[in-house]
């Protein structure tokens, strides 16, 4: 598995994108902590009666642990995994490497590998420097009271996660662009479907709310963006490390079975499907019924937002608006799945 001509190959297709993931890591934590303190200097000289003291461990907390870093994140991961599967497939590379010597588990372990030792050591790395950045300053006694160690395990482990689903939906998708579609879809797929259906229950009941959400507040834990955003309420005592032990353990199993999965649908790859939209043909039906409902659920929703408070929840009128942004989304939708059939993305490319 740990073969040089296969880490080769893979620092050749991905090094832009491996650059791009350090630039992002480098801007989100260092040069985040150096315009956050910049910022709280400013406050300090402008304001009266404004000191250091007035500089909150939440202040210190959100400098690590913050959403942002998460969202350009999920886009240069799924980017990342999308030129190490999806394009191969694009411009037929992928038909040369699997001429190569090397058990295709071998191949597909290689790049989730190289991937998530790159995650690692770039999140380490920046994440220690913003550290040594804040502890050699003026607000270096804040820090020390800060627990923030297992947000930023579950950020760590979030990404490696969402990497290995990217690269399992690549083993499904017979291009980049599917790949990227696809993932994006799926991971924010559970709660997604909870808030259209949520939707769809509110206008056909008199009720102003729905405790559907609130019900299935666990499906949170599936919804893979989640462990890359994720910003709680900062809490300094031990009652954080409560949710940390379930994450961790949701995560972890998350990925190994992800990257089991992979490559056990990686060995079955067909290469004559390069390019199409999916490799395993007997997913379409179940896809297309999916992408369907889907898009009539969120033509529903749609069209509520334009009903007026009063008749939105309960009504006929409401009620029949619903279906009418139901069925017409869903027969786009359905026009859609009837190119996506068809589609056929390869480029020629030298090898």
């Amino acid at each position: 598995m740990f073969h040089k001509a296969l880490w080769l190959w893979n620092w050749k297709q991905t090094r832009i994108m491996l650059g791009i993931m350090f630039v992002v890591l480098f801007m989100s934590f260092p040069f985040y902590a150096l315009v956050s303190m910049e910022g709280w200097r400013d406050r300090i000289e402008r304001i009266d009666r404004y000191t250091i003291a007035d500089i909150t461990a939440r202040d210190i907390y959100n400098v690590f642990v913050n959403p942002g870093s998460g969202v350009f994140m999920v886009f240069v991961l799924v980017i990342l995994a999308g030129m190490m599967i999806g394009l191969e497939r694009n411009t037929r590379k992928h038909d040369f490497l699997l001429s190569w010597p090397f058990h295709r588990r071998d191949i597909f372990f290689s790049k989730w590998l190289m991937g998530t030792l790159a995650i690692i050591t770039f999140f380490v790395f920046n994440v220690g420097l913003a550290y040594i950045i804040v502890s050699n300053s003026e607000f270096a006694p804040i820090l020390n009271d800060i627990q923030m160690t297992s947000d930023l395990i579950v950020r760590l482990i979030g990404f490696i996660l969402f990497f290995t689903f990217a690269l399992l939906i690549g083993t499904i998708a017979g291009e980049m662009i599917s790949q990227v579609i696809l993932t994006l879809i799926f991971s924010v797929l559970p709660f997604g479907l909870i808030i259209l259906i949520d939707e769809g229950l509110r206008i056909h009941t008199s009720t102003t709310t729905s405790n559907l959400i609130n019900y299935y507040e666990w499906i949170s834990y599936i919804t893979l963006p989640y462990y890359m955003v994720l910003e709680r309420p900062y809490q300094s005592d031990l009652s954080m490390y409560e949710p940390f032990i379930l994450e961790t353990f949701i995560v972890i199993t998350g990925t190994v079975i992800f990257l089991i999965l992979g490559m056990f649908l990686y060995e079955r790859n067909k290469v004559e499907h390069n390019g199409e939209f999916l490799i395993f043909k007997l997913l379409q039906p179940v896809l297309n019924t999916g992408i369907v409902v889907c898009f009539g659920l969120l033509g529903g929703m749609f069209i509520r937002s334009f009903i007026p408070f009063q008749l939105s929840n309960g009504s006929l009128f409401g009620i029949f608006l619903y279906w009418i942004g139901f069925n017409l989304f869903a027969f786009f939708a359905y026009l859609l799945v009837r190119r996506l059939q068809r589609m056929n993305i390869t480029l020629k490319s030298k090898t």
